[in-house]
């Protein structure tokens, strides 16, 4: 994989994730699972700025 694919894939996740979170953001975090997810979301937006 070069530099070019990893962004493109990168970005792909990005917005899957954001369409996810923001589904998520709308309700009451519930589960655990929920939870974890936007834990993991705050990780990957951190990762993502450096």
């Amino acid at each position: 994989m070069d530099k070019e694919d990893k962004k493109k894939l990168v970005n792909n996740l990005i917005i899957c994730v954001f369409k996810l979170g923001e589904e998520l953001l709308d309700k009451p975090v519930n589960t655990a699972r929920e939870k974890e997810f936007l834990e993991a979301l705050d990780k990957a937006i951190d990762i993502i700025k450096e």
